[in-house]
C-alpha cells in the first residue's frame, strides 16, 4: 500500500502570509504593492529553504499570498459582486468588545477575534476555509 502525499497547504504558511498581508493593507499599502513585496519576500524563502519540508512551507506561503492578494484586488473592482472592501471601511478592533469576529468573513473563518484592543488570531475558527 503507497501512501499519498499531502497535498494540503500548510495552515501556518497560510496564516504567516494572512498576517503579513493584514498588516500591510492595514498600513495603507495598495494591493499591487502589496503584492510586489510579497512576490520579493516568497522569492527569496523558497531560494533559502533547506529542505524539501522549508520549500513546501515557502511555497505554500507563496501560494496563499497570491490567492489572497488575487481576492483582495477582486474585492475592490468597481465590477466585484457584493459591497468592497477598501481600506478604512473595517472597524478598528479598539472600538469591538473582546472575542468579536473580526469583520472580514476571510479572517474570522480563520479564528481572528477582537482581543485586548487588536484583532488576533485566538484559534477559535467559524468556519473551516474553502481554500487559503
Amino acid at each position: 500500500m503507497t501512501t499519498q502525499p499531502d497535498t494540503r497547504p500548510d495552515p501556518e504558511a497560510c496564516d504567516a502570509a494572512a498576517r503579513n498581508i493584514a498588516a500591510a493593507y492595514a498600513g495603507g499599502f495598495s494591493p499591487e504593492e502589496i503584492l510586489h513585496a510579497h512576490d520579493r519576500a516568497s522569492a527569496r524563502l523558497i531560494a533559502g529553504a533547506h529542505g524539501e519540508t522549508e520549500r513546501a512551507w515557502a511555497v505554500a506561503y507563496a501560494r496563499a499570498g497570491t490567492t489572497l492578494l488575487r481576492g483582495l484586488r477582486d474585492d475592490q473592482s468597481p465590477h466585484a459582486p457584493g459591497q468592497a472592501r477598501t481600506r478604512g471601511n473595517l472597524t478598528p478592533a479598539s472600538a469591538m468588545p473582546d472575542r468579536t469576529p473580526h469583520p472580514d468573513p476571510f479572517y474570522a473563518a480563520r479564528g481572528w477575534q477582537a482581543d485586548h484592543g487588536i484583532y488576533q488570531r485566538t484559534g477559535s475558527r467559524q468556519a473551516e476555509p474553502e481554500a487559503c
